[in-house]
């Protein structure tokens, strides 16, 4: 059996100045190269510089919040190589022999893993992972979602992909059978392009499913969520159902949107995804029904309202308007009017 190569012995022994002179890129006074992403720098920088950091082996760009990493990551971006590439650079700069199919990132099929496999790497990533940057920041606020509220809720961000999947690989190694809902059949990371990740919590406190988000709108779908996960959960937030009323929700986005509105909340990961054992979860709550203002919602609303009232559970639909949904709502001024006109229709009658 093939062995993985020890990743920190061979950070440690690979100098950035050797792997750029070996790509060819120029190492410029103050230990400056030109950045491999000059299309990300929109502020009149006709000279877009990286900073290598030769002492700890890192890089970073000033401006491109995604050109950074370890010298790993560096091999892989200004050299246009693919990961097993990279690093094949690395080994050879750091004197260290290159043995073909030594250390291949993933596998390259997968089989369906059992489920504890793909909860492990699920919160491999979200360990990995960073909180809440600039750019992330500034996209949840525009949806009118306080970041604060995000981070409480475990929402991470992908600030390296690269670095992140090499740091799951050392945690997990490359063999380990929850790698597939992480990675495609090429050995890439699924979220590449969908760096803000939303975890999906089971009643145990369990990342059950995790869902990632393109915020540049260059992804070929807006949300991408890991595969061969053979469990659907709601979205739920650790210590929401310590409130009297739980609204219920289309998507974390809306989610978070009601917390925002200091609304406790669970998201549903579609209209379409309910299912009758989770009205249980409900009991001794008030539930307000706020999905989507569309037909998908409207019909997911009667069977929930069903299943709910079958158990007791009182229940108002919040009645989003025809169109909108519980974010557009929010940004036009109108949720915290309907939240309280709802809240009403849960009071008894007078008398």
């Amino acid at each position: 059996m093939n062995e993985r190569p020890d990743f920190a012995l061979l950070r440690r022994q690979a100098s950035l100045l050797n792997v750029a002179g070996r790509l060819g890129v120029q190492v410029m006074k103050g230990n400056k190269v030109r950045c491999c992403n000059p299309g990300g720098h929109s502020n009149g920088d006709h000279n877009p510089s990286v900073s290598l950091f030769v002492e700890d082996g890192s890089f970073h760009c000033w401006v491109c919040p995604d050109v950074r990493g370890d010298v790993i990551d560096f091999a892989r971006m200004f050299g246009g190589l693919d990961w097993r590439g990279a690093v094949d650079v690395v080994r050879e700069c750091a004197g260290m022999p290159v043995q073909e199919g030594q250390y291949a990132a993933v596998p390259r099929k997968y089989g369906r893993a059992p489920r504890e496999a793909q909860f492990q790497a699920m919160e491999a990533l979200l360990e990995v992972s960073q909180p809440i940057d600039s750019r992330c920041q500034a996209y949840l606020e525009s949806r009118g979602i306080d970041p604060a509220v995000a981070d409480a809720a475990g929402v991470r961000c992908l600030v390296s992909p690269g670095h992140a999947k090499t740091l799951v690989m050392e945690r997990l190694g490359s063999n380990h059978e929850g790698l597939g809902v992480l990675f495609n059949d090429g050995g890439n990371l699924r979220f590449h392009m969908h760096r803000l990740l939303f975890p999906y919590w089971n009643e145990d406190g369990r990342c059950a499913f995790l869902q990632g988000r393109d915020i540049t709108g260059k992804g070929a779908a807006k949300e991408l969520g890991a595969r061969q996960v053979g469990i659907t959960v709601p979205w739920v937030v650790p210590g929401v159902f310590e409130c009297r009323r739980i609204a219920l929700t289309e998507g974390v986005v809306d989610g978070l949107t009601m917390l925002t509105h200091r609304q406790a909340a669970v998201g549903l990961p579609g209209a379409g995804t309910w299912q009758k054992g989770w009205a249980r979860y409900f009991l001794g709550y008030e539930v307000l029904g706020a999905l989507d203002g569309d037909k998908a919602g409207r019909e997911a609303t009667e069977v929930i309202q069903r299943d709910l009232e079958e158990l007791g559970v009182p229940f108002v639909d919040l009645g989003i308007p025809d169109g909108q949904d519980v974010n557009s709502l929010a940004k036009e001024g109108s949720l915290g009017q309907l939240l309280e006109h709802a809240g009403r229709r849960f009071q008894p009658d007078a008398g």
